[in-house]
């Protein structure tokens, strides 16, 4: 009997040491099923992580996109509201009366002989400017002529004909047209402000 004891006892730390290698073996796979589903799940979340950073950026692109065409329309529409100004302005001031500018005319002659840098010279205005503008020369070289159809304002020509200066108050509304539309963009944006 010694051997089959020795039999059964030699079975049974078989099947133990069989049942310990099994449970090591189940254990050691759980612990990888655990790792591999802890990686999955880091695997995902990083995924995720991604496509909403990719989200993200592109919805602050599309922002951006919509931002700038609405800036572009509105500065568009602003610039049109602009010009419809300065066209009504530049309207009004060819009728503009000289008593309306007649406290400008001394700045007006000064710039107008200083762009022709006082050659022989001839100005044009209207026929009510004329005795005002003739008061304001100082030398014989420049010569005064009605021009019923100039602006309000002058026009200036140098007698050889190679320098013209149109210094009238729609040719200077005109060129100053850059500065006003600050001035006006700026006047537009606080009334804008106010209504909000």
């Amino acid at each position: 009997m010694a051997i089959d004891d020795l039999l059964r006892h030699l079975e049974r730390e078989a099947e133990e040491r069989a049942a310990g290698i099994l449970a090591e073996a189940e254990r050691e796979a759980q612990e990888a099923a655990d790792r591999a589903a802890l990686e999955r799940e880091r695997r995902r979340r990083a995924a995720l992580a991604r496509l909403d950073a990719e989200l993200a950026s592109e919805t602050r692109r599309g922002l951006a996109r919509v931002e700038r065409e609405a800036r572009r329309r509105a500065l568009v529409a602003r610039s049109g509201v602009i010009d419809r100004v300065v066209e009504l302005a530049a309207t009004r001031l060819e009728e503009l009366p000289f008593a309306s500018y007649r406290e400008r005319l001394p700045a007006l002659v000064s710039e107008t002989l200083g762009y022709l840098e006082r050659t022989p010279t001839r100005l044009f205005c209207r026929d009510d400017a004329r005795q005002a503008v003739a008061a304001l020369i100082d030398t014989a070289d420049v010569e005064i002529d009605p021009a019923p159809d100039t602006p309000a304002g002058l026009m200036g020509r140098s007698i050889d004909g190679k320098a013209t200066v149109d210094n009238t108050l729609v040719a200077r509304l005109r060129r100053d047209r850059a500065e006003l539309a600050i001035a006006l963009a700026a006047k537009l944006d606080r009334s804008r402000d106010v209504a909000r």
